[in-house]
């Protein structure tokens, strides 16, 4: 591992993870040289990841406040196929080829956000190799070096005072060739503010509060461009600043959205409930949103695959009666023996799929879920198809779009993201804004809906459980 001046870099926490088991981890640390060593892995594909020593992190979570940018800073990536008896060598921290130092600042409402962090990404390549990582300070101001002009995607992650608490705003930004490049980002400044009271009708504290975008998304962003994650303060209140003009919808109690097998992190969980769709024109604020968390029912899902064994790993994937999913990132896995016990739904009508790197369930239900009872379900995998969509404008270039991909029964299949999701983003594959890559998904027909550059396309498929399907669409 390599420091910023590319220097030999000790003390580093290492992480291995394997990309088609994400619970399959292997942990070390760089030693006086940078050097470190993993044994014993199984052939296959799996992300490093380097970051701060085990003493920054430990002194960042000592902090009142969780100091998260102290964790992530610095942080460097990389992708290693292992084979069988022979040992794979990566180096983490390359110092670019075509160094560019980037400077500027992040600001929201005139005001300087000091808290969080920026990340860059270029288009057209891996993010895994490219991405660029640096802390903001409290003057909200921000230094880091690119690898070369381009097309990139930044990402502002304001953060809290726990690990689960951030804020998220994407932008997209062309750096020139220049030694030196000055970039100011100011924070959009749509505000969805209001409170969350218990079953009982009394304010609910520190309760775990989601902010999602709904409807379209756009290729050019990871995130949908903004995402937010938090806790309701003492009184239950909340107050969501830094966000885009555009569709949502709050969420509001559940369990933490981590774990394999689904079990709660920190105890029980409320009911998660969430709000009609808020339609946030720019600049405005919408307050006064009250929810009323409810008691909660659990779903136990058990996953198989054709022939009835047990499916491993699989990402689950819930909606309410809205056609909206509980978790906008699902990070709930099913355990060793295929079992999932997705906790603290609020009671009310669900469906749920769920689906691994090349397997995938049909979505089923209605089912009811029930205050203090579990609902058993059971979730056939197969064949999926990951589906790999191209969009050209009018003179046929490669262009980003606003998309929706609608399952059967029209449930939009471009907001479900999984940990195959995170993995796939983190491999080796270049990241176009001009491609998108679903699923894999369930036999049966769809439809692809995009709007390139003020135009609106849609093409109909049908997917068979053919392992990738090529579709390319384009303004006319």
């Amino acid at each position: 591992v390599l420091d910023d001046t590319g220097s030999p870099s000790p003390g580093r926490m290492i992480t291995v993870v394997a990309s088609d088991s994400p619970g399959d981890n292997h942990t070390t640390q760089t030693d006086a040289k940078g050097s470190f060593l993993v044994e014993h892995l199984e052939p296959g594909d799996y992300q490093v990841v380097a970051m701060q020593g085990m003493r920054a992190i430990a002194e960042a979570l000592e902090q009142k406040e969780v100091d998260i940018a102290g964790i992530t800073g610095g942080m460097k990536t990389a992708t290693a196929k292992i084979v069988d008896g022979e040992t794979t060598h990566v180096v983490l921290g390359t110092p670019p080829s075509q160094p560019i130092r980037v400077e500027g600042s992040v600001t929201l409402g005139g005001q300087a956000v000091t808290s969080g962090f920026v990340s860059f990404s270029a288009n057209g390549r891996p993010i895994v190799d490219n991405l660029a990582i640096t802390n903001l300070d409290k003057s909200g101001h921000f230094e880091t070096v690119l690898d070369g002009a381009g097309r990139y995607r930044i990402t502002v992650q304001r953060v809290g005072g726990s690990m689960l608490e951030q804020s998220t705003c994407e932008f997209v930004r062309d750096i020139p060739a220049e030694d030196q490049v000055v970039v100011h980002l100011e924070l959009p400044e749509g505000r969805i503010s209001g409170q969350v009271l218990d079953a009982s009708g009394k304010p609910a504290g520190n309760v775990r509060l989601s902010v999602f975008a709904e409807g379209a998304t756009s290729t050019d962003t990871m995130l949908g461009g903004s995402y937010v994650e938090t806790l309701t303060g003492p009184e239950g209140k909340f107050d969501v600043r830094g966000l885009q003009a555009g569709s949502y919808y709050v969420s509001a109690g559940g369990a933490q959205p981590l774990g394999v097998g689904g079990r709660t992190l920190g105890g029980h969980a409320p009911g998660r409930v969430s709000s009609d769709t808020l339609v946030l024109k720019e600049g405005e604020w919408i307050d006064n949103l009250r929810l009323k968390l409810r008691d909660p029912g659990t779903l136990r899902a058990t996953l198989v695959d054709e022939a009835g064994a047990p499916v491993a790993g699989a990402s689950i994937f819930v909606r309410d009666a809205k056609g909206r999913a509980l978790e906008a990132f699902s990070l709930i896995t099913s355990d060793d023996s295929g079992v999932c016990e997705y906790q603290g739904i609020a009671p009310g009508s669900y469906t749920v799929s769920a689906r691994t790197a090349d397997l995938a369930s049909q979505e089923i239900g209605p089912f009811a879920i029930e205050s203090g009872e579990a609902t058993a379900v059971r979730l056939v995998l197969q064949p999926g198809t990951v589906l790999h969509l191209s969009f050209r404008d009018t003179d046929g270039q490669p262009s980003a779009a606003r998309i929706q991909v609608l399952g059967p029964e029209g449930q939009d299949m471009a907001r479900l993201f999984g940990m195959q999701d995170m993995q796939r983003l983190y491999s080796k594959d270049p990241y176009e804004e001009s491609e998108r890559l679903l699923g894999p998904l369930p036999p049966g027909p769809y439809r692809i809906q995009a709007v390139i550059q003020g135009e609106s396309v849609e093409k109909s498929v049908r997917l068979r459980g053919e392992a990738s399907k090529r579709l390319t669409l384009r303004a006319r």
